[in-house]
């Protein structure tokens, strides 16, 4: 079967690890600087403002669902 997109077909074997580390990188930092990631989506458009702490509880626990996303990336996927 031809390729018929302008880019050439991806080895499957490289996207596992890409996301493994993609997933790893984000959800360590989301759960050690929640702040940071609030900032970066809320707090840069407004001034003198502060996250709440069930805004900041939510960005850890989106983290812990990177770190989770991570190891089944490893693993393979879900099926």
């Amino acid at each position: 079967m031809e390729n018929c997109f302008a880019f050439p077909m991806l080895s499957t074997t490289a996207e596992p690890a890409a996301f493994f580390w993609a997933f790893l990188i984000v959800g360590t930092a989301m759960l050690i600087f929640p702040r940071a990631f609030w900032f970066l989506s809320h707090g840069m458009f407004f001034r003198d403002s502060e996250p709440s702490d069930m805004a900041l509880i939510f960005y850890r626990v989106l983290g812990g669902v990177c770190l989770v996303l991570a190891i089944v990336s490893l693993s393979g996927g879900l099926y």
